[in-house]
């Protein structure tokens, strides 16, 4: 009787995720699309140069690197349904900020208060929601993938669909309401002001929903994960200590350096006048080709990677993930020489770029799953994850930078050779491990 009760209650909790899960992976998604791109594109379209407008808002994603330290601080107290509602309601209160803040005589400088404010919520929200979802399975008695399947469950495919859908929300309806305000309106502090009023009435409600459906019946006694997660800097510098460490960083901020580069810097390709070596597309054309139609290529390309790694295993999958992920680049250089001003032809090549890198990425971050070094994989995959998020900032950092000074071709020439240099990584990576008996799993 008491195993049919438990048995209940856990069918009961895991019907639940169809909705809380969902709900919590769109605003993670949001969070980074708004920080990250949005805001890029609207200090692009106010005037910043390239390389201010890209390094500035790099900047942000600093909190997601610090992930560890800001675990200890969700650490301190407070159940994780606490740490959840109070971040996503700070991030949706901070990009009202930025949105009063870009109004007439407002002081535009005071925007960058906001925009900390929202990148520390969300790097919080971040590591809070990835507790709760780990507690929540834990304590349910289940596992988010099969210790010998390499297939993702049914949490990944809804958790990462949902994510793409809040990046599509983001660059997509977001722009293409800037665009529209743009137009209607004569000044640019409006029409960004008011989109960003929207975004955040739209923060608000998730937030208000979240809050409502999440689950609260997780383990609140303030402390972390498991003990296993709380690193001391000395298991830390031994984990950088092991020679095949490296070799994994190295894949995993290669493999990302050349794909954040060339996200960024093909935004800004999008927006610059052709005078300098951009397509003059505006806001409405940019929020459809790389928020409507690049991003259902992602998603079809996620598809076909998460079923090529449950049919042929993670490892026969690598090569051709790490193909599609670097060969459709050659595709932005095509588009910087020719220079074409029909709106098909860049959504095409857009597009098969953007499937390339959805395979690319669903085998990716199986890939870092299942071939995380060491005894602690959760641990090991937050340390991936910091890695991905450096690679996010250097990028910034270098994107802008080099378009300024050497031009489109010369960047997305640049891109091309990194993501060569990450295929290489990728292939000896995989080779290191195999050689040294890792846990891969095929």
């Amino acid at each position: 009787m008491n195993a049919q009760m438990t048995h209940d209650t856990i069918q009961k909790r895991s019907s639940r995720e169809w909705l809380w899960v969902p709900l919590l992976c769109f605003f993670r998604g949001m969070v980074l699309v708004s920080l990250l791109s949005v805001t890029m594109v609207m200090l692009k379209r106010m005037g910043m140069s390239n390389t201010m407008a890209t390094a500035s808002t790099a900047c942000l994603a600093l909190p997601w690197v610090l992930r560890h330290l800001l675990r200890r601080v969700t650490c301190v107290g407070g159940s994780r349904w606490l740490w959840v509602v109070l971040t996503q309601a700070v991030f949706a209160l901070s990009i009202w900020g930025v949105a009063l803040t870009l109004q007439p005589n407002s002081g535009g400088s005071v925007i960058w208060v906001f925009l900390v404010l929202g990148a520390l919520s969300g790097g919080l929200h971040d590591v809070a929601a990835s507790d709760l979802s780990r507690s929540w399975i834990d304590r349910c008695g289940s596992s988010l993938v099969g210790k010998d399947s390499p297939s993702f469950g049914s949490r990944q495919v809804m958790g990462l669909s949902f994510f793409l859908l809040a990046v599509m929300v983001g660059l997509g309806l977001v722009l293409i309401m800037a665009g529209d305000m743009e137009v209607l309106s004569r000044s640019l502090d409006d029409s960004w002001g008011t989109t960003f009023e929207a975004l955040a009435l739209c923060l608000v409600g998730l937030s208000v929903l979240d809050a409502l459906v999440l689950p609260r019946d997780v383990d609140d006694d303030g402390t972390c994960l498991n003990p296993k997660g709380k690193w001391s800097l000395e298991e830390i510098m031994a984990w950088w200590r092991q020679p095949l460490q490296w070799a994994f960083a190295a894949l995993v901020v290669l493999f990302t350096l050349h794909e954040w580069m060339l996200w960024r810097g093909t935004l800004l390709f999008l927006v610059d006048p052709g005078s300098i070596g951009g397509l003059s597309l505006g806001p409405q054309e940019v929020g459809f080709v790389q928020g409507t139609v690049s991003v259902l290529a992602m998603m079809m390309g996620c598809v076909l990677g998460l079923e090529a790694a449950r049919k042929w295993g993670v490892g026969k999958s690598l090569l051709p993930m790490a193909l599609l992920g670097t060969l459709p680049d050659v595709l932005l250089l095509y588009l910087a020489f020719r220079m074409p001003s029909d709106l098909p032809t860049v959504s095409l090549c857009l597009a098969t770029e953007a499937l390339g890198c959805g395979f690319a990425v669903a085998c990716f971050i199986l890939y870092i799953r299942y071939n995380s070094p060491g005894k602690d994989h959760a641990a090991h995959f937050d340390i991936c994850f910091a890695l991905v998020m450096l690679s996010s900032m250097i990028g910034g950092w270098c994107t802008g930078l080099f378009q300024d000074y050497l031009g489109y071709r010369r960047f997305f020439m640049i891109v091309a050779a990194l993501a060569v240099l990450a295929l290489v990584a990728v292939v000896v990576a995989h080779l290191l491990y195999k050689k040294c008996n890792s846990t891969f799993s095929s």
